[in-house]
């Protein structure tokens, strides 16, 4: 995933910023998971690793699949929580 994202930066022409968020719980696989049982074991699980002020800037997220887009619904909530006014794209390489 990290070629791509180097890729997709290197041509954007932006900072490519691996240690932004990290998973702070690890938790079994979703792919067994109905929906909401997806979307209730990804909540909160993710952590702001850095103090870069991120506020009012445009981060694209990068999976790479999209399943029911709770994962990156997460990952969303926690930089909006870390960072008020910074907005979100988010771009996945295939989707189930």
């Amino acid at each position: 995933m990290s070629i791509l994202g180097w890729g997709i930066a290197e041509r954007l022409g932006k900072p490519m910023m691996r240690d932004v968020l990290y998973r702070a719980i690890h938790n079994a696989t979703q792919t067994k998971k109905d929906l909401v049982s997806r979307a209730e074991g990804v909540d909160k699980v993710f952590r702001c690793s850095n103090e870069l002020d991120l506020h009012d800037k445009h981060i694209l997220l990068l999976d790479d699949v999209l399943t029911t887009g709770s994962t990156l619904a997460s990952a969303e909530n926690t930089l909006l929580d870390k960072f008020p006014g910074c907005r979100i794209s988010i771009a996945t390489i295939a989707k189930a």
